[in-house]
């Protein structure tokens, strides 16, 4: 049945698994549905399921997000990003291997189990395990690696074969798992309606743009956001601080906030314990400098700061839709901090990826291996002309930050003048890559790989 479709031909039913209440309401359409599709979807609820007859393309939409975000959290599916880069693994068999040793979480199991395909459990597990449907996880608002698909495929009660793991890793497909995995873009998706004719957003771009062409100077060099601490944030703010960079950008370090709940243990040992310090310290940068490592305890003990003051906004907010338009007009490049900054454990773009060309700004981005690639791939212009992108290709996350700070060294070691210039001579790959992202729709779109 599957893998046998033409495009134009293909009608698929989709059935929900959230409640009905929640099919039309404002976070609910963040997710996937509120993009277009190339094919003909019917939805339905789970609760209308019947087993489709011969020909028919039927899943079942399971949403890792909202009502089944427990179930499916980074420490049940992916135990290993919880622990860092500490543990690596060297194939799929390993990795396997050594989640059979973990014990997994029986109350969680028990809880949601029965809980997914209500009121048709049996009818569906039977229909899957017999190939007459695909169950869908939708995930792709993430980048998880190393997941553990055994614990997934346990806790809905399906064999791997009749899973399908939607993912946001570009390079999902390529991982090794025995699961069916793919790749969507939906950040790219979510940002192109700020690209699109009637968002009133429009406006700023093309002030943006007026500001290009009439070679306005601006005060400062880039913008650098750091709302959420990680540890490959910490390495990136530690090495600027370092090169006495900071200065003349536009930043924000939330750091170790005393009111993020996630923060309090690492907080209480940075706070606590010196030796820990020591050791967390030579553990994100051996290898490294006297200098380096001192920079990094500074850093480690910042909190809450804009531009090296308290900061005025609130940085426990997901700023992840916010524009400050007062900043763009007034820096010549964003400088990016992605979600994850692995050694090519995953390639995850978040919105931040796409931000740039929503708001008419070249960039430079410290993230996965590859990530500057896959924007290229997706038809976007990255500047190679003007800026350095080889960092992008080191696979080991230390030599590609050190690659990375010699690129922002040399556009920070430019005039402002000079600066003024090289965004005119960018406008028209400015306009391209703002085209570019209003056709996010016609990339990756789910069931493609039918």
């Amino acid at each position: 049945m599957y893998g046998q479709h033409k495009t134009t031909m293909r009608k698929i039913t989709l059935y929900i698994t959230e409640e009905l209440s929640d099919l039309s309401d404002k976070v609910h359409k963040q997710f996937w549905w509120r993009h277009q599709s190339p094919y003909t979807i019917v939805q339905k609820h789970i609760s209308d399921y019947t087993t489709p007859k011969t020909g028919e393309e039927v899943y079942i939409m399971v949403n890792a997000y909202k009502k089944w975000h427990t179930p499916f959290s980074m420490h049940l599916i992916s135990p290993l990003m919880c622990e860092g880069p500490r543990f690596k693994y060297s194939n799929i068999s390993e990795l396997e291997t050594y989640y059979k040793e973990m014990r997994l979480d029986s109350d969680v199991i028990i809880r949601y189990k029965e809980e997914f395909f209500k009121p048709h459990t049996n009818k569906i597990r039977t229909d899957a395990a017999n190939g007459k449907i695909r169950i869908m996880l939708f995930h792709a608002l993430e980048g998880y690696y190393a997941l553990n698909f055994n614990y997934i495929c346990d806790i809905l009660g399906i064999p791997k074969e009749s899973l399908i793991y939607v993912s946001g890793d570009a390079n999902i497909s390529d991982r090794g798992y025995d699961v069916e995995c793919h790749f969507y873009n939906y950040w790219e998706r979510s940002s192109k309606i700020f690209a699109q004719d009637e968002d009133p957003k429009n406006i700023n771009f093309k002030k943006q743009l007026e500001l290009i062409t009439k070679k306005t100077p601006r005060p400062y060099y880039n913008t650098f956001y750091n709302r959420q601490y990680r540890d490959h944030r910490l390495q990136i703010m530690a090495s600027l601080h370092r090169d006495n960079l900071l200065s003349n950008m536009i930043w924000s370090w939330g750091g170790l906030k005393k009111n993020d709940p996630h923060m309090n243990d690492l907080r209480k040992s940075v706070k606590t314990y010196p030796q820990f310090v020591e050791g967390y310290i030579d553990y994100l940068s051996s290898g490294e400098s006297q200098e380096t490592k001192a920079a990094m305890k500074e850093v480690l003990n910042w909190e809450n700061l804009q531009n090296g003051k308290t900061s005025i906004e609130d940085l426990n907010i997901n700023l992840v839709w916010t524009l400050n338009f007062d900043h763009i007009y007034n820096v010549y490049y964003q400088l990016i901090c992605e979600t994850w900054a692995t050694d090519g454990e995953t390639c995850f773009l978040s919105e931040k990826a796409y931000k740039p060309f929503m708001l008419g700004q070249p960039f430079v981005q410290w993230g996965d291996p590859g990530a500057v690639s896959v924007l290229r791939d997706s038809g976007y212009d990255t500047y190679d002309n003007w800026i350095d992108h080889s960092y992008e290709l080191l696979p080991n996350a230390q030599d590609r930050l050190n690659s990375l700070n010699q690129t922002v060294t040399k556009l920070n070691s430019m005039s402002f003048a000079e600066h003024t210039e090289m965004l005119y001579e960018m406008r028209h790959v400015i306009e391209h890559n703002f085209y570019n992202l209003s056709l996010a729709d016609t990339r990756h779109s789910l069931f493609d790989w039918g």
